[in-house]
């Protein structure tokens, strides 16, 4: 009883934000087509199932995910149950949330201030729409946040088992996420000023889960590492300053898309990035943990060569960096965060971030309901639909559903042990349970595009609207082979622009 009393504020806010969160993020849908829950869903499987030769589960063997996520799913039972993986994920947001509170508490917040800073981020446009979606953030926000508790608990009580625990989080955040890696910083720091036992059981504990990992699993050059490599392999470092502009318009925008819900400017979402962007480096400067976490993520984000993922990847940090104002404040001052002047800050903090988020949370509500009563009662589920122009966010939204049923259909065509060429073989994998592959890339030359294409020994296309970073033309490749496909399924949507047809289409190739 007295430690629910001294945490009553924790519980307080915890409990709508559970309420709202499961009602939220409960149905069947994986929230988008173009994200990686069918990736992680199918590496669930292929763990429950124990490698089950299923083709629907070759991306767990090819993937560079990394496998926490999805064993987790598998273990407790989400693998073949969307509902409950929702359910699962949600859940540990609600402990990662703790984590977030556990943390400030670690730095001497008082209970009120951590509750309403925790309900702050809880509001974000960024944290609610991610909670549509089958995808590790959740889990990895909750080691992250552990990890930084623990490191700033070793700090202040200098007890051997905090680092060592502290190394137990940093490996399990580096299993859920790769980018967990940057936690290896603080932990560096905090185990050379440990004795040589501790320090060295600590590092361990960190980096022996992951080499064994990357010892055992063969990602077939599908990793990050080749990612990087195309990116920069062939032009050196002469794309590196053209890289950190690009990254750095992108890490602006995907700030304002966590605050707001999308990328539009905003002077106030400017200014507190900017106080936050200040407060970390000077937080790093001091060699405090989460300063040099948060230093050395920001690293790899500007060096990471894909800028439309910076708004997913700057929402695992948002609540560090939401918080580093307020702890700089109590540094200069030499006060401690829960005296008066910090108070202050983090009363404003929190009403600048509901200032910008509530307008979004209204116009997603109205969305929410409107879905029960259209004729797309499952798009309520889709992260599309929440889009800000409600014309545009029910196309997409129809669109997508439109081409899940479409997928759903394949094995109605295409025989068990045959194969279907498509630039999403996820897709395949888990909507149609057939053996998918990439085409050619559009660079193969046209003499060797068609036996590359063969090559594969796959009869059946599939064929989208939808593209990637890798295939960024409408229904690739069907312009690399005219005639030499006989359309078996296509899907097309009244009020979409004939230049827009079909969606998709399904072919078996001549």
């Amino acid at each position: 009883m007295p430690l629910l009393r001294r945490h009553a504020w924790l519980f307080i806010a915890l409990a709508p934000i559970a309420a709202l969160y499961f009602t939220w993020s409960w149905h069947g849908q994986i929230g988008s087509l173009l994200n990686d829950g069918i990736t992680y869903l199918l590496m669930a499987q292929h763990y429950a199932h124990r490698g089950a030769a299923d083709p629907g589960f070759a991306a767990a063997v090819l993937s560079q995910f990394p496998p926490l996520y999805p064993l987790l799913l598998a273990w407790l039972g989400a693998a073949a149950d969307v509902h409950l993986a929702h359910a699962l994920t949600t859940m540990f947001l609600l402990l990662g949330l703790a984590c977030f509170y556990a943390w400030m508490q670690v730095e001497r917040f008082s209970s009120a201030q951590a509750a309403l800073l925790m309900m702050a981020f809880a509001a974000l446009p960024g944290s609610w729409l991610t909670g549509l979606l089958i995808q590790s953030e959740y889990l990895y926000l909750l080691w992250s946040l552990l990890a930084l508790a623990l490191l700033s608990a070793y700090r202040n009580k200098q007890g051997d088992e905090l680092l060592l625990a502290a190394g137990l989080a940093v490996a399990a955040a580096a299993l859920t996420r790769t980018i967990g890696i940057t936690l290896l910083l603080p932990l560096l720091l905090a185990s050379l000023r440990a004795g040589r036992r501790a320090g060295v059981l600590a590092l361990l504990s960190a980096l022996l889960p992951l080499l064994l990992w990357h010892a055992l699993h063969a990602t077939q050059g599908n990793s990050y590492t080749e990612s990087l490599r195309q990116h920069y392999g062939h032009q050196n470092l002469n794309l590196l300053p053209q890289q950190l502009g690009n990254m750095e318009q992108a890490l602006d925008r995907g700030f304002a898309q966590n605050l707001l819900g999308d990328d539009r400017s905003s002077a106030l979402a400017d200014i507190l990035g900017l106080l936050c962007l200040a407060a970390s480096a000077w937080r790093a400067a001091r060699r405090n943990p989460d300063g040099l976490y948060l230093a050395g993520y920001a690293l790899v984000l500007l060096l990471w060569p894909f800028p439309g993922e910076a708004g997913r990847f700057l929402w695992v940090v948002m609540p560090v960096l939401l918080v580093q104002p307020i702890l700089l404040i109590a540094e200069l001052r030499r006060d401690p965060p829960h005296a008066t002047l910090p108070q202050l800050a983090t009363v404003g903090c929190a009403a600048v971030v509901m200032a910008m988020a509530l307008p979004r949370i209204s116009d997603a509500a109205e969305r929410y309901r409107a879905a029960a009563y259209s004729v797309l009662p499952e798009a309520g589920g889709l992260q599309s639909w929440y889009t800000s122009v409600p014309a545009a966010a029910t196309m997409r939204a129809d669109a997508e559903l439109s081409l899940i049923a479409s997928l759903s259909r394949i094995p109605d065509a295409v025989p068990a042990g045959d194969c279907v060429i498509s630039i999403r073989p996820d897709w395949i994998n888990y909507y149609a349970r057939r053996h998918s592959t990439y085409p050619p890339r559009d660079a193969v030359p046209d003499p060797y595009f068609g036996l590359q294409l063969r090559a594969a020994r796959c009869h059946y296309l599939f064929a989208s609207r939808f593209v990637d970073t890798d295939f960024t033309a409408p229904l690739y490749p069907l312009r690399r082979i005219p005639e030499q496909y006989q359309v078996l399924d296509y899907v097309e949507l009244s009020g979409m622009p004939q230049s827009q047809q079909p969606i998709c289409e399904l072919d078996r190739l001549r």
